[in-house]
């Protein structure tokens, strides 16, 4: 993985600087973004929400709809 490879080589602020200079999201956001949009693709093929959120590699139920909420708050 990207990050991983950037902490690795000491990288990992100034990639995380550069990402949001580039995409006015940080990657941690942005991650989280995507995996709330392939979750609401799951769910929406009738997926049930632990599975859609195992799928997404969300340990916690809790976090997936913590997750799921602030996306929709800022959407």
């Amino acid at each position: 993985r990207m990050a991983q490879l950037a902490c690795a080589l000491g990288l990992d602020k100034y990639v995380s600087h550069v990402f949001k200079e580039e995409f006015q999201v940080n990657v941690s956001d942005y991650i989280a973004m995507v995996r709330v949009e392939h979750a609401k693709q799951l769910l929406s093929k009738g997926i049930a929400v632990n599975a859609a959120a195992q799928q997404v590699d969300i340990d916690s139920r809790a976090t997936f709809i913590r997750m799921f909420k602030k996306s929709k708050a800022g959407a």
